[in-house]
């Protein structure tokens, strides 16, 4: 039981003294409650006392509940809990902060070599992340985002000190998720949180069609719509190529040497047209073309689209980032698709 590593901390051997484990634990994951943590927190700034904190989200959790239901959601809960308690050990406090959120209380050293190794090692060797979650009938491959903040080195208060630490953690959903971020100033300090809540679908399509009117002509329309979706997804590389999948003038992708071409990429797309993965072991089983193109561009994780409309073909749509295993998200497949689908209208209209 994670009450009996907790006993080995001052505050919480009193704090268990006067309150009841089921209060001070929580009753799903086993991690200490969201009161509870936050409290700590709060009591290790009061005291000035050095350590780093991190918000941990659970990548596309809504997505398990709502595909294999709410009880595997909870056993999927349950088992990270239980992994997270195990890889932070005696280094920390494992906390729940609220649904499918974590909070990991990280004691020791905190200079940055230590910190990334530390947060590194949650995705190494399946310790919490990147690994199946194996349940009776069903297995799931779980990945999640952290974002890491550290007392007094980011923050010289509790209030500050989770503004950072969710500054980071935004960071990291904005790269793609699947990765940790360590809060620095420098670069991350003028990141508006505010953007975490989502914009709804049909806004999002609305600015695309006003980027796509603005334009002279359909073609200026693409190339505006695509840099409106590298703006909203940053670290992404948006490009249109025509419909025997070459890139277009001024590209900065290239095909010389990967004997691709719109046959051995339409072999992948599914029924709407699309192909996307972060994986290029995955890629090349599948498309030694498509994995070619990939290596050629120093391309981590790809996304395509053929745009078309009614009986008409008008190119593809590239997204493409290099920085890391992005996982895509249903929002940036919509955003592809409704881009798409605009200038294929806008192309008709400027043919009449």
């Amino acid at each position: 039981m994670y009450r009996n590593r907790l006993m080995r901390s001052p505050y919480f051997r009193d704090l268990l003294l006067d309150e009841s484990p089921n209060n001070v634990v929580d009753s799903l994951t086993k991690v200490v409650s969201r009161k509870y943590i936050l409290k700590y927190i709060q009591h290790l700034v009061s005291r000035n006392v050095s350590f780093s904190m991190s918000i941990i989200d659970v990548d596309n959790f809504k997505l398990i509940n709502d595909y294999y239901g709410h009880i595997v959601g909870d056993q999927t809960l349950e088992i990270i809990g239980s992994k997270l308690i195990e890889y932070v050990g005696n280094n920390g406090i494992v906390g729940r902060y609220g649904g499918d959120e974590f909070l990991v209380i990280y004691e020791k050293d905190h200079n940055y070599n230590d910190l990334y190794d530390f947060y590194y090692g949650f995705y190494e060797g399946e310790a919490v992340f990147r690994r199946y979650i194996v349940l009776d009938n069903v297995s799931f491959y779980i990945t999640g985002t952290i974002g890491s903040a550290s007392f007094p080195k980011d923050a010289d208060n509790y209030a500050e000190l989770m503004e950072k630490a969710d500054k980071a953690l935004y960071r990291g959903k904005m790269k793609g998720r699947n990765c940790f971020i360590i809060y620095s100033d420098d670069k991350h300090r003028d990141i508006d949180t505010s953007r975490i809540i989502k914009e709804p679908i049909h806004l999002i399509i609305d600015n695309l069609s006003n980027v796509m009117d603005n334009q002279h002509d359909a073609e200026r329309g693409a190339k505006a719509v695509l840099n409106y979706i590298n703006e909203r997804l940053q670290n992404t590389h948006a490009e249109h190529f025509d419909n025997d999948f070459k890139p277009l003038e001024g590209s900065k992708l290239s095909i010389e040497g990967c004997n691709i071409n719109s046959k051995n990429v339409n072999e992948l797309l599914d029924r709407i047209g699309m192909f996307s993965s972060n994986d290029l072991d995955e890629v090349e089983m599948i498309s030694q073309e498509v994995y070619q193109f990939c290596r050629k561009n120093n391309i981590i994780s790809i996304m395509i689209y053929r745009v078309k409309l009614k009986d008409q073909y008008f190119g593809y749509f590239i997204l493409t980032d290099s920085a890391t295993e992005r996982i895509w998200q249903d929002e940036d497949r919509a955003l592809l698709v409704a881009a798409g689908k605009i200038y294929a209208l806008n192309s008709l209209f400027d043919k009449k």
